[in-house]
């Protein structure tokens, strides 16, 4: 359809072309099926149903299963558009059958083929809710890499399309990082909690938008009218958080899955006679009139706000910023720029804003000039943003609204780059040491950047203002902390955004930090707690840069719950630093260059000069390789330049610091808290495992087995233990003092309630193990050093070597046999070796 664009992804929103497109989506089918088997209308009956979605003030259709070109066809005929999710087999093990990714990819290809550049398609979902327990099971970094894969093959056939994953709380940590925005299914029937979980999600979310794409109540339990309650606020939630759209499940109380019409639920805004609930007129009037989600908060702030921009011979953005700042959604707030030099080139561009309140200085730096604005300003909120910032037309809509939430003398959001036009600008935003703002939990922060910063004017003045001996950079460093040592808290709102040109050239980009390095070394004597041993900041909270897309690798701590069952699973930081920071850091360096030289006369210390210089090496490419880099820039050249900054950031600007702070230096009292612990590898030999499933016909789950081997084992008197949640096994059972097995497991549900659960048991050596082999293999060197070691010798000591593996072995076929025996008595079969 002529007119027509493609939604489009920008920063924490959706835009149809230049407009804000705010998703209002409801899920569609599948439905019962016809005499012909579809489970989506055609014909008439398709042109009434979209047409009653139309009446409701609905933008979007989600349906689960791939529709025929036709239903595209006439959505976008009608302004609407559609998400499309692939369904593929994902309640299975897909790594253990190959078959299933095939199919799943062949199937991402067609649909993507058949709808190639349609506009009337605004994304498509590469999987939805793949359970917990799943990918638990799997391991949660393969399950990533393979949506990953999924959408990279999706992209190739359109690079125009959207792609995303529908993920759910319960695993919350499996973060895609190649999405287009992020998506999540939210059930939660609280007013309090589901506001506060949209928050902390938009901080999940990062730079990218935060779509709800299920929410939805069961008004045959709770009612037709708590339906339209629930429903009607859950709207106000999401435009109060700033989320990108939700989407309300579902159109129909009519829901077929599985081979079955849904009977006992009832989340439809349409009864099963196709009358309209309750919630269907509360919906069509929330969702009145709204087309960006700032128009949905509900209340009007009467706060009058006063954006300062300083700018010191930034005439390269400083129009495009001043232009931006005049486009706002706000009902009251004034424009102050600052002209630090007293440029003319600045001086010229804002006669071209007569708006603009207009005022210069002889250079002072930019302390110097925030207080100045400061002085200036009329507002009540003093706004600070930088000449190359561009700010969304909802920025004070969301800083106003964050200031409602709570008692916050200080407020700010995200910075978020624009996306970069060449492989230099791709390198460079996906690099480490950019401006990010610290959060202590998802409302509260502890440092923003002075590109997106709010004070109130009487704590601004309570504080005495900015340390005008800043004058690049560090300044917001020390304003943020001088805050907090006053008793002013600092808040956060994920959608108060400005795009933030960053230093798109390498040169500029290690000029600025340096320049950091230099702030830093000044803030060190006025906040010497707030610093480490190793120089760098300490911060309390987490720093959510470029960079800062969730691990969940070995050094991950995610909280899974017992058996996996924890209904809000998170990455969880503990503040503390990490050995990537360790070794990476100027300090190690020198330390490792001083090696070198000592080598010269102890070869010793050459060699561990070698190790050091390849641990930080390695620990740079290992960044560059897992570096979140925009398309198309995503190839080898790219990587290895983020590498080779990822390399020389942290040396230059350490470097900077470190030399700064000589005068401040003092003993460190303790060594730097490091929060991965430093695990050694483990060798085959010291690991063992094996692998069964078991069948049933009458819905047995691995729930089942798990309570009849505990109290088989608490009757035997076997010594065992229940996971804690933070290790992803099931059970540990101590076996003897050389071994211990822990068994993890999973059920499949298939259709008419069969089940197929999958058992992992494995055995690993316990510290007595380790001992003695350590002990047999010193036996051996000092044996063979004094030469008394012969064959006798040489079979003994292999013998006691081989000794726990071959115990093991007989305790995993004894255990294994056991389980076998309680599972066929609650009639499971075993059907896999």
């Amino acid at each position: 359809m002529k007119g027509v664009n493609r939604i489009t992804a920008c920063g924490k929103f959706f835009r149809d072309g230049e407009r804000p497109f705010f998703v209002k989506a409801v899920s569609f089918g599948p439905f019962p099926p016809d005499s012909q088997g579809r489970t989506l209308p055609v014909g008439e009956a398709l042109m009434t149903d979209l047409q009653t979605v139309r009446d409701l003030g609905a933008n979007v259709l989600r349906v689960y299963e791939v529709p025929p070109l036709s239903f595209v066809d006439a959505c976008r005929d009608l302004g609407l558009r559609v998400i499309i999710g692939i369904p593929w087999a994902q309640h299975v093990d897909f790594l253990a059958d190959e078959e299933v990714l095939v199919e799943a990819r062949r199937l991402l290809v067609t649909t993507v083929e058949t709808f190639h550049g349609h506009a009337g398609v605004l994304a498509y979902l590469v999987g939805n809710e793949i359970p917990a327990t799943l990918v638990r099971w799997i391991g949660a970094e393969k399950v990533r890499g393979v949506l990953e894969d999924l959408i990279r093959v999706g992209r190739r056939v359109d690079p125009g399309a959207m792609f995303a994953y529908a993920n759910y709380p319960t695993s919350e940590y499996l973060m895609v990082r190649n999405v287009d925005f992020v998506a999540f299914n939210i059930y939660l029937e609280d007013r309090e909690v589901f506001a506060h979980y949209l928050r902390h999600l938009q901080n999940v979310a990062g730079d990218l938008p935060l779509l709800v794409t299920e929410f939805g109540v069961d008004s045959q339990h709770h009612g037709e009218e708590m339906q339209a309650e629930i429903l009607s606020w859950h709207v106000e939630a999401c435009c109060r958080a700033g989320v990108a759209g939700t989407t309300v499940f579902a159109f129909s109380d009519r829901w077929y899955r599985g081979g079955m019409e849904i009977l006992d639920w009832d989340f439809g805004l349409l009864r099963r006679d196709g009358s309209r609930k309750l919630a269907f007129e509360r919906l069509r009037e929330q969702w009145s009139g709204i087309t960006s989600s700032g128009q949905g908060i509900g209340r009007v702030s009467d706060l009058r706000f006063s954006v300062i921009v300083c700018t010191y011979r930034g005439v390269k953005t400083l129009a495009e910023c001043l232009a931006s700042l005049e486009k706002i959604d706000y009902p009251d707030y004034e424009i102050l720029l600052i002209n630090d030099g007293a440029d003319e080139g600045v001086k010229q561009i804002a006669k071209e804003f007569p708006a603009v309140r207009y005022f210069e200085m002889p250079h002072g730096g930019l302390s110097a000039a925030r207080n100045l604005g400061a002085d200036e300003a009329t507002g009540e909120i003093l706004v600070y943003t930088d000449d190359d910032c561009v700010a969304d037309e909802q920025w004070l809509l969301y800083l106003a609204e964050g200031f409602a939430e709570g008692d916050f003398a200080a407020m700010g959001g995200p910075n978020i780059s624009p996306k970069p036009i060449n492989l230099e600008q791709a390198c460079v935003v996906a690099s480490p040491g950019g401006p990010a703002h610290v959060l202590l939990d998802d409302e509260r922060a502890e440092h923003i950047p002075g590109c997106n910063l709010a004070v109130r004017k009487e704590a601004f003045e309570a504080i005495g203002g900015f340390r005008e001996e800043f004058w690049t950079a560090g300044d917001d460093v020390d304003f943020c902390w001088r805050l907090q040592n006053y008793g002013y808290t600092i808040g956060f709102h994920g959608a108060a955004m400005v795009w933030h040109y960053r230093r798109f050239r390498i040169k500029d980009y290690l000029r600025q930090q340096a320049g950091y390095g230099r702030a830093e070394a000044m803030l060190i004597p006025r906040h010497p707690d707030r610093f480490g041993a190793m120089g760098g900041a300490r911060w309390q909270g987490f720093v959510y840069d470029q960079t800062f897309a969730a691990d969940i690798g070995r050094s991950a701590r995610i909280y899974q719950g017992p058996f996996g069952y924890a209904p809000f699973q998170s990455i969880y930081s503990s503040g503390a630093w990490g050995w990537a920071y360790v070794v990476s850091s100027f300090q190690w360096v020198l330390l490792a260059v001083v090696c070198g030289l000592v080598g010269f006369i102890f070869p010793l210390a050459a060699v561990v000069s070698v190790l050091m210089i390849a641990t930080t090496g390695i620990t740079a490419l290992r960044f560059g390789w897992k570096a979140k880099l925009e398309q198309p820039f995503t190839g080898f050249r790219a990587r290895a330049v983020v590498s080779f900054l990822a390399l020389i950031q942290p040396l230059n600007r350490g470097m900077r610091r470190y030399l700064g702070s000589l005068p401040y230096a003092r003993l460190p009292t303790s060594l730097p808290p490091i929060n991965q612990p430093l695990v050694f590898p483990r060798l085959a030999w010291e690991r063992q495992s094996t692998f069964f499933a078991l069948w049933s016909e009458q819905a047995l789950s691995r729930d089942d087995l798990l309570q009849a081997l505990q109290s088989r084992w608490t009757v035997e008197g076997t010594q065992y233990s229940v996971g804690d949640g933070w290790r992803s096994w099931d059970l540990e059972l101590l076996s003897s003092v050389w071994w211990s097995m822990r068994l993890v497991t999973v059920t499949e549900y298939h259709a008419d309630q069969k089940c197929l659960t999958r058992l992992r048991l494995e055995g690993r050596a316990n510290f007595m193990t380790s001992a003695l082999r350590f002990a047999v293999l010193l036996a051996v060197g000092v044996m063979w050093r004094f030469d008394v070691l012969n064959v006798w010798l040489g079979v003994g000591l292999l013998a006691t070597f081989a000794m726990p593996s071959m115990a093991l072995r007989m305790q995993l076929s004894r255990v294994k046999k056991s389980i076998k025996g309680v599972a066929q008595t609650l009639g499971f079969k075993v059907v896999e070796e």
